[in-house]
């Protein structure tokens, strides 16, 4: 009966043997080979091969050799994920890679390992995703791009500004872009014609996005230790006229610096449907910039927002501000359906603009409210009594209080 079981899993299709393979370490992938004749040289066409870590044991460089010197056929997926004996040997790997058609690439290192990735691997020209970690990257004097490369996933990669803006520039057909905490890229610069979706975590100081006017998803988590980063909205979101979803973490938004509120930003977002962000809610500038926002996105849908409270950044705080003359503005949410409010405190401010909303906008569904950690429970007692009283204009509209305990 085993063989029986044996031998109808033998004669399966070569996608269904190849994909049990792949979700096997290869080491035990290469070990079928034992199982019978017609396992023998199962292996040595499998198109994924991961080589990683392992507790105990790591794969010896002499079995990495042997692999890839055996194998056969194209290798659509190469992983190797924290492991480095020596740098010739894995840059002889991703020599052999280049000649294999490989697809999806992804070299993890740790940072201190200083890896430089070798020139070889500007040679693989049939990648659609590549994906680096925890190495240097220079550019060959002789770099010609990638022509088939639609993802790019950095993280903790060293490289200068210029060398990323070098990068982009020959990626055609770029789609996804990620970049995680990668040291001494400060400004970036995109020029992706085709890019839709961008994400950034990390040191970031500057945007340009003229030229990349296709981005729909743009998600920047910025983090520089020591101060606030303020984030110009009609200079950093200059080119993003077709975003559908934006996510500002950290980055205290603002306008540009005028004495002067403006109403809305100099482009209209029509596309903008998603708006996630990290705003001070004691700093009336940050919440003035967010309503700016707010009305240059006529069709906003959803709308996240992370309170913080952080008086000693704040560049305008104004007692009495919710009191002069922002009840009586037209509606501005149209198309509003839910919205989330987190680090709740149940004070002037959020409660100011928890108000505003529920009056302006006549669509809206759902309005969920995180209290903060350190919220008392008379505040919140009294903060539901108050919300009784505020007037709605969506008949249909939900508040919840997700912590209320």
């Amino acid at each position: 009966m085993a063989s029986d079981n044996l031998d109808r899993l033998s004669n399966s299709p070569k996608e269904v043997i190849d994909a049990i393979l792949a979700r096997m370490p290869v080491r035990d992938a290469v070990k079928t080979s034992f199982l019978s004749k017609g396992w023998r040289y199962r292996w040595m066409s499998m198109p994924v091969l991961v080589i990683k870590r392992e507790r105990g044991s790591g794969y010896p460089i002499a079995f990495v050799n042997k692999l890839l010197l055996l194998h056969e056929g194209i290798v659509s997926k190469f992983e190797l994920d924290d492991f480095l004996k020596t740098s010739s040997d894995v840059n002889h790997w991703i020599l052999v890679l280049s000649r294999k058609t490989v697809n999806d690439l992804k070299l993890n290192f740790q940072p201190n390992d200083n890896y430089q990735v070798p020139s070889c691997l500007f040679c693989c020209q049939s990648l659609r995703k590549l994906e680096l970690g925890g190495c240097l990257l220079k550019l060959p004097s002789d770099y010609r791009g990638f022509c088939g490369l639609t993802q790019l996933i950095l993280s903790y990669v060293t490289l200068t500004n210029e060398t990323f803006h070098s990068l982009l520039l020959k990626i055609p057909l770029l789609q996804t872009l990620l970049i995680n905490y990668c040291k001494s890229l400060t400004h970036f610069n995109i020029h992706a014609l085709n890019l839709k979706e961008f994400t950034v975590e990390g040191d970031c100081e500057s945007f340009n996005f003229q030229n990349a006017p296709n981005v729909k998803v743009a998600k920047i988590k910025v983090s520089l230790p020591g101060f606030p980063v303020r984030f110009k909205l009609d200079d950093d979101l200059q080119g993003l006229d077709r975003v559908e979803s934006l996510t500002l973490f950290n980055p205290f938004v603002e306008f540009l610096p005028t004495d002067i509120a403006q109403e809305r930003l100099d482009i209209t977002y029509s596309h903008l449907t998603d708006v996630c962000l990290h705003v001070n809610f004691e700093d009336v500038k940050q919440i003035l910039a967010v309503l700016c926002l707010c009305r240059s996105a006529p069709r906003l849908e959803t709308f996240k927002i992370n309170a913080i409270w952080d008086r000693k950044s704040a560049l305008s705080y104004e007692e009495n501000f919710w009191e002069v003359g922002l009840h009586k503005e037209d509606a501005v949410f149209d198309h509003l359906k839910t919205v989330s409010l987190s680090h709740f405190k149940g004070v002037k401010n959020d409660m100011g603009f928890v108000q505003f909303i529920l009056l302006k906008a006549g669509g809206l569904k759902t309005f969920c409210i995180n209290w903060e950690v350190n919220a008392a429970m008379d505040v919140k007692k009294h903060v539901l009594e108050k919300m009784m009283e505020f007037q709605r204009a969506s008949t249909i509209c939900k508040v919840v209080f997700k912590n209320k305990a």
